[in-house]
């Protein structure tokens, strides 16, 4: 089965997810007193970036995001987000008894939307799926060094689109702040990244594709 079918089987998963807990909207609005007013809230998020795909040989790296959002409805919300994350790894190795090490490093800053389909578990939980996408702007960078030959390296930007899905839980220390777990999975366009040294053209392509894990601490207004 390619990605794009996996993408589009969660994604319609998430929206009848949505749809399904519409029902249930009036016997959960009581037992959901902290979201009666349908406020908005701002969450800071932080955690991890776990690399899959194109870049699955880099390290784990760091991942935080700020977000706005609205909550329209008990079972909706809208949010906004940007924050920024990163990956990068050093090899080192013997080539033909020339020792030659190269260090790789990815980050993005993402300005993403997202809308959020919730169930309000009791006045302290709730649980929620998401699905979203927006603009990532990409910077990476490629220096590769070989003993006794100098060393040559790649650094450009480029931005591309990409999208997510994911699900979460939320718990309500009092009506205006709560704290929270999320994981959400990105899937990108090809960010492609070149430049022209000795005048040789170095080029990188690749897809930013892995997991995201995060602590959230939110307020809601």
């Amino acid at each position: 089965m390619c990605k794009r079918t996996v993408f589009s089987a969660l994604f319609i998963l998430v929206f009848m997810f949505c749809i399904s807990t519409g029902a249930g909207a009036q016997q959960q609005k009581a037992a959901a007193a902290p979201q009666q007013d349908y406020k908005s809230y701002l969450v800071i998020k932080g955690g991890i970036f776990y690399p899959r795909g194109d870049l699955d040989d880099l390290k784990v790296g760091f991942n935080g995001e700020f977000a706005y959002g609205y909550r329209f409805h008990p079972n909706g919300a809208v949010e906004f987000s940007t924050g920024y994350f990163q990956t990068s790894d050093t090899y080192r190795e013997i080539y033909n008894g020339v020792g030659a090490s190269a260090k790789a490093e990815v980050s993005a800053i993402p300005l993403t939307v997202a809308i959020k389909g919730i169930i309000p578990i009791d006045k302290q939980w709730d649980v929620y799926g998401l699905a979203g996408g927006g603009a990532y702007f990409v910077h990476g960078k490629l220096r590769a060094t070989a003993a006794g030959f100098g060393s040559a390296s790649l650094s450009d930007n480029t931005t591309v689109a990409g999208g997510f899905l994911g699900a979460g839980t939320s718990y309500n220390i009092t009506k205006e702040i709560f704290l929270g777990l999320e994981a959400k999975y990105l899937w990108t366009g090809t960010a492609k990244l070149s430049k022209v040294v000795n005048g040789t053209n170095i080029d990188a392509d690749f897809k930013i594709e892995g997991l995201f894990g995060t602590l959230n601490l939110g307020y809601r207004f």
